[in-house]
C-alpha cells in the first residue's frame, strides 16, 4: 500500500506520483522520507484525498501505457529512457518556453519585474541543462553501460577506470542540486505559480507551461539520484569500496 511508502519510494514505484505531489506542494525530494500522512501532518482527510489522486494517476498512465516500472529497467535502458522522455522533454519544451518569457516580460515586465529574474534564470538554466546533457549522453551514459556489460556478461574490467564514472557523477549531483535551486527561486518569484489578476493568456499559458516542466525536471534529476545512481553504486562495490 502507497500509504505506507515515504514520497520518495511512492515516485521511482509509481512516477506519475510526482505531478500529483507537486500539485499538493508535497517535497517528494527533500521531504522524500516521510509518508503521505506525515507528509500531510495527520491530516487523513488531505492524505486519503492525496492517495486517491496517485492512484487515479497511476491508472491514468496505465490506460495510455505509460506506467511501465521505470524501478526494473536494467542500467542500460534506464539510460536510454531518461534521453528519450526527459532529455527530449528539456530540448523540445524549454527552448519554446524561452520564447514565452520573452513575451511575458516584455509586456508585463512594469507591474510583474519579478518576470525578468525568472527569465534571466531560465536562460541560464538552458545553458546548464545543455551542458549536463552533453555530459550524461557522452561521457556518463555509455560509462554505465559499460559498467554493466562488465559485471553481467562477465567482460574483462581491467582496464576500467572507476574513477572516470565516480567523479563525473558527483559533479552531475552537484549539478541536480543547482536545478532544483533554480526553480525553488522561480517558485518563490512567481507565488508558487499564481498568475496575476491582470495576467493575460499568454502569461496563464507560461505559467502552466513552466510548472510542468519543472515537474518533469524534479522527477528526472529524482530518479537518477535515487534509482539510477544507487544502482550504479551497487556496480562500482565490485572495483571499490569507495563509492559515490
Amino acid at each position: 500500500m502507497i500509504s505506507d511508502k515515504s514520497l520518495s519510494q511512492i515516485v521511482i514505484e509509481q512516477p506519475a506520483a510526482a505531478a500529483v505531489f507537486d500539485m499538493f506542494n508535497l517535497d517528494y525530494c527533500g521531504d522524500g522520507i516521510q509518508t503521505i500522512a506525515e507528509a500531510c501532518k495527520g491530516d487523513l482527510a488531505q492524505a486519503g484525498l492525496i492517495a486517491a489522486r496517485v492512484d487515479e494517476a497511476v491508472m491514468n498512465g496505465a490506460f495510455l501505457n505509460m506506467n511501465f516500472k521505470v524501478k526494473d529497467l536494467s542500467l542500460s535502458a534506464l539510460c536510454s529512457y531518461f534521453v528519450e522522455k526527459h532529455h527530449g522533454t528539456i530540448r523540445s519544451v524549454l527552448p519554446s518556453l524561452l520564447v514565452q518569457a520573452m513575451k511575458v516580460t516584455e509586456k508585463h515586465k512594469i507591474r510583474h519585474p519579478e518576470l525578468m529574474e525568472i527569465r534571466d534564470l531560465l536562460v541560464n538554466l538552458k545553458v546548464e541543462l545543455d551542458h549536463h546533457m552533453m555530459k550524461e549522453e557522452e561521457m556518463v551514459y555509455p560509462r554505465i553501460k559499460v559498467l554493466e556489460e562488465i559485471v553481467y556478461d562477465e567482460q574483462d574490467g581491467g582496464d576500467f577506470n572507476y574513477r572516470m564514472l565516480k567523479d563525473p557523477i558527483k559533479v552531475l549531483l552537484r549539478e541536480h542540486e543547482n536545478s532544483v535551486e533554480t526553480f525553488r527561486k522561480i517558485k518563490v518569484l512567481s507565488n508558487n505559480f499564481k498568475v496575476p489578476d491582470d495576467a493575460c493568456d499568454l502569461y496563464n499559458l507560461f505559467y502552466q507551461n513552466l510548472l510542468a516542466f519543472r515537474t518533469d525536471l524534479r522527477l528526472h534529476v529524482h530518479l537518477e539520484n535515487k534509482l539510477l545512481f544507487p544502482k550504479v553504486n551497487a556496480l562500482l562495490r565490485v572495483f571499490s569500496d569507495e563509492v559515490i
